[in-house]
């Protein structure tokens, strides 16, 4: 079997997020590593904090706060997602951070932030595959790219090059990699062809492997966005309820 003398190594090459909310991301995933019975509310904070920016950011963060904190025993996440969104220095920022909470989640259920210091993690990591001959670095190349969002393509999808998971795991025999948005709509052309790739990579030599797309939202709408792409039932979706259920008990 080719699995047996293949490795999958991970290094971090995605530096869009800037260093202070990478630092936040990390604070997020290590509050959540210990189950919370508020994960549910947690995603529906990603969800509607589409809507947030630098203008009603102070008004929405008041409201949000107050009906969040109506359950005792939440001040430290209150006090966490409000020093992470005044964090932020402008609407893209916001964004940012939203994607990564998410991110975080994913973390947090393998056991916080410091499985990132461990090579058999990867966190917005290029992969590379190891096999007896040669190495091979893991990257999509889009054959049509349309860099700005005033160039789509026919779709309506914005589409480039690929090169970075969001979130990745190998054990040494089964790969397991995640794509993370806040929400499925988000989910797009370049997200898709590169899971794709890396599929097609991953089946042609032999390395057992799952491929998870997780959004704040519900695994059914996950699915649905998913079955619009054209993508079929190996590609896993993940949504609130699974991401709270992960969690180290």
């Amino acid at each position: 079997m080719h699995s047996e003398r293949t490795e999958l190594s991970f290094e971090r090459t995605d530096y869009s997020l800037p260093d202070h909310l990478v630092a936040i991301a990390k604070e997020f995933a290590d509050h959540f590593k210990v189950r919370r019975s508020y994960i549910p509310d947690f995603c529906r904070l990603i969800q509607t904090s589409k809507w947030w920016n630098t203008l009603n950011l102070e008004a929405k963060l008041a409201v949000w706060a107050k009906g969040f904190g109506s359950v005792s025993g939440r001040k430290g996440i209150i006090d966490l997602v409000i020093k992470a969104f005044r964090s932020c220095s402008d609407d893209k920022e916001i964004a940012g951070l939203r994607g990564a909470m998410v991110e975080s989640l994913v973390i947090a259920s393998r056991g916080g932030s410091d499985i990132l210091d461990l090579p058999a993690f990867g966190w917005g990591a290029r992969i590379t595959v190891k096999t007896r001959v040669a190495a091979k670095e893991l990257k999509y190349i889009c054959v049509a790219p349309t860099h700005a969002e005033s160039s789509r393509t026919e779709s309506g999808e914005v589409c480039r090059n690929r090169s970075t998971v969001d979130f990745g795991s190998w054990n040494g025999k089964h790969a397991q990699l995640y794509e993370c948005k806040a929400q499925p709509a988000r989910i797009g052309c370049k997200e898709v062809k590169y899971m794709q790739y890396v599929k097609s990579e991953m089946s042609a030599l032999d390395i057992s492997h799952e491929l998870f797309f997780v959004c704040a939202d519900s695994r059914e709408s996950i699915e649905a966005r998913l079955e619009d792409l054209g993508l079929g039932p190996l590609f896993k979706a993940l949504g609130a309820r699974e991401l709270a259920a992960m969690m180290p008990a």
